[in-house]
């Protein structure tokens, strides 16, 4: 069976509550990053392998965003430009529109972007 890795960037509580439904899947790395590296540690130590600290450009095959929303969209852009499907928590009005606008980045790089995928 091949790995997917999964990029969680975000390890506040949406973060880490898809980091830890993505560890009980199987065949899935989780890759947790966030601006406190403190944060990560908890996330990745809670989960154990096979979850791990990662940079925010990590090589990955999907982009969880759960940053606050209004740094969403750049991020997702760098995502799409390299071909990376990106799953984005974001549910603001103004980020989700800035969200949508990458569309055509998407469909540029051949990679799929969810949109308002939060847990509120």
């Amino acid at each position: 069976m091949s790995t997917t890795r999964v990029l969680v960037v975000g390890a506040g509580a949406v973060g880490s509550r898809a980091a830890r439904q993505l560890a009980s899947v199987e065949g899935v790395e989780v890759l947790v990053h966030d601006v406190d590296p403190h944060r990560v540690d908890l996330v990745v130590s809670s989960l154990g392998p096979p979850a791990r600290a990662a940079t925010a450009d990590e090589p990955a095959d999907v982009v969880i965003l759960a940053t606050p929303s209004d740094l969403q969209s750049d991020l997702a852009r760098r995502s799409l430009e390299r071909g990376v499907p990106v799953v984005a928590t974001a549910d603001g009005v103004d980020a989700v529109e800035a969200l949508l606008g990458l569309s055509g980045v998407a469909v540029a790089g051949g990679a799929a972007l969810v949109v308002g995928a939060g847990f509120a």
